[in-house]
């Protein structure tokens, strides 16, 4: 590994939002995946089905001094 090889690495995976279970945190794990093999490594990406809570209703309000909701 080289300081050169860890930047480029980082901009690839930081370049787009990936959220669990997004498609591009899938492509994130099958690079990181691709990388550890050719190394040597024996890897295997497993799933898992998990509960991932997210808010169906976002809102953003102001209570003081003034009431005031944002749109």
């Amino acid at each position: 590994m080289k300081a050169d090889n860890l930047r480029e690495w980082l901009k690839r995976l930081a370049a787009r939002p990936h959220h669990v279970g997004s498609p591009y945190g899938k492509d994130n794990a099958e690079f990181m995946a691709s990388l550890f093999r050719s190394w040597g490594y024996d890897v295997a990406i497993e799933d898992y089905q998990v509960l991932l809570p997210t808010p169906l209703v976002r809102q953003l309000e102001l209570v003081a001094p003034t009431n005031f909701v944002a749109r």
